[in-house]
């Protein structure tokens, strides 16, 4: 072989070797490129992300000032489960007002299936005057209290004279906390 043949092939192999290890030297460096910038746009949308859910909790917090009056309102509809008395002087209040007369007979606390929050029973024993029974319903229904009337009979007390007196019976079930 001639000089002139035995540097090009010499060349040529030297080249194939330089390209061989040039693309096992870049393609890790490539790969690992390639992997650092999958990181870099992951934590790129978990910052991004991250910001919008503070912006989200200032939002909720600022409104949550707002509604707070009102939260506060609906915690007061339901009477205390461990402390009924207070809501049996309500009805007791709402019947003097009214100038009727009322026995009223608590049950224990319950929680029925399909219900989400836990009650207490009333059975109210009411007499007097058909207009004052009308007031005093009036007044239940617009009380602070989540109330829901289960049943309810009204009849005319029957005396020898003609009156409008009436005995009601009502069973309602008020929500506790």
């Amino acid at each position: 072989m001639n000089q002139k043949k035995k540097i090009y092939l010499a060349s040529g192999i030297l080249g194939i070797i330089t390209a061989v290890l040039s693309l096992f030297a870049a393609f890790p460096l490539f790969q690992n490129i390639q992997n650092n910038s999958a990181e870099l746009i992951s934590g790129e949308e978990t910052i991004a992300l991250l910001e919008a859910e503070s912006k989200n909790i200032k939002i909720i917090k600022n409104r949550y000032e707002d509604y707070r009056p009102d939260i506060e309102k609906i915690d007061s509809l339901f009477i205390n489960p461990e402390v009924p008395v207070d809501f049996i002087r309500f009805l007791e209040k709402v019947a003097t007002d009214s100038e009727i007369s009322i026995v009223i007979t608590p049950s224990s606390e319950q929680k029925s299936s399909g219900q989400l929050w836990s009650f207490f029973s009333f059975q109210l024993a009411v007499t007097g005057k058909f207009l004052d029974f009308s007031r005093f319903l009036e007044k239940l229904e617009n009380s602070n209290f989540l109330i829901e009337v289960q049943s309810l009979s009204i009849k005319k007390i029957k005396k020898l004279a003609p009156s409008s007196d009436i005995s009601a019976n009502i069973l309602i079930k008020v929500f506790t906390k």
